[in-house]
């Protein structure tokens, strides 16, 4: 007899169609922990870039629910890559998500950790198996700012992925803590010595979720050298300024800010 039937997901796995390795290449990640910064950047690369969807992660969890991307079902955690004109794939892949991972009520707090862990374990183990050198999550600060404070801020998980982030990308390093799924992909990366950067951007009254966006896919730009068109840039903006109004409340209750952390450190 099953003394533990809740136990899920169960087989929580990234499938692809991804031929062989994908050495010297750059994954670009965006969940819906702390706000929709992630997934929204990793939908507008993935248009600007015109990739392909090369798999998705399967759990019995998700199959029960349905999500859309940009009128068409599809699945809950998407990989998308760019497929040259030689018929092979570039060095960039994309993973992203409109639902939080691991963030649904449960019976028991030992199996929301459970469902976290299994989720975390399942990417970071496809990471290392397709021997991707540079992984980069992106998300907004889960604290209260001070207005002003406008700098980007990392969070590494290896001395060489801390380098790229203050050198090559002029991040300053943040110091708190993160729970739930964060916390397991920052952990396990670390012990899987994965390369891993979580970008972490402000919000305030005066930095909005559409600014940030641009600010992220130019970023990103400058790191894949990918100049994106002006115009494109200001159409994505005037989208996310439209859409904006009706993330207001959703993005009160996401905002984490239980612990409020001494900013002046890093002025």
């Amino acid at each position: 007899m099953d003394l533990n039937p809740f136990e899920i997901p169960q087989n929580v796995v990234i499938r692809d169609i991804i031929p062989g390795k994908l050495e010297n290449s750059i994954l670009i990640m965006g969940f819906p922990q702390h706000s929709f910064l992630g997934p929204m950047t990793c939908d507008y690369l993935v248009q600007l870039l015109r990739m392909k969807q090369v798999g998705y992660l399967d759990s019995d969890e998700l199959r029960t629910t349905a999500t859309t991307f940009f009128g068409i079902v599809s699945p809950s955690i998407r990989v998308h890559m760019r497929k040259l004109e030689n018929g092979e794939y570039d060095s960039i892949v994309v993973i992203s998500s409109w639902i939080e991972l691991g963030g649904y009520e449960t019976l028991h707090e030992m199996l929301r950790s459970r469902r976290i862990l299994a989720y975390a374990h399942s990417i970071v183990d496809w990471i290392k198996e397709k021997e991707i050198d540079i992984v980069l999550v992106m998300d907004t600060i889960p604290a209260k700012l001070p207005e002003g404070i406008k700098d980007v801020f990392y969070v590494a998980t290896t001395s060489e992925s801390a380098e790229i982030a203050k050198e090559l990308l002029g991040l300053k390093p943040f110091t708190g803590k993160f729970e739930g799924f964060y916390g397991a992909l920052l952990n396990y990366s670390y012990e899987r010595n994965v390369d891993l950067t979580l970008m972490l951007f402000p919000m305030s009254s005066q930095i909005t979720l559409s600014s940030n966006v641009i600010r992220a896919i130019s970023m990103i730009g400058d790191i894949i050298r990918v100049k994106f068109p002006e115009e494109e840039l200001e159409r994505i903006e005037r989208e996310i300024a439209d859409f904006e109004k009706s993330l207001i409340k959703i993005e009160s209750k996401r905002a984490r800010t239980d612990t409020v952390y001494d900013f002046g450190l890093y002025r």
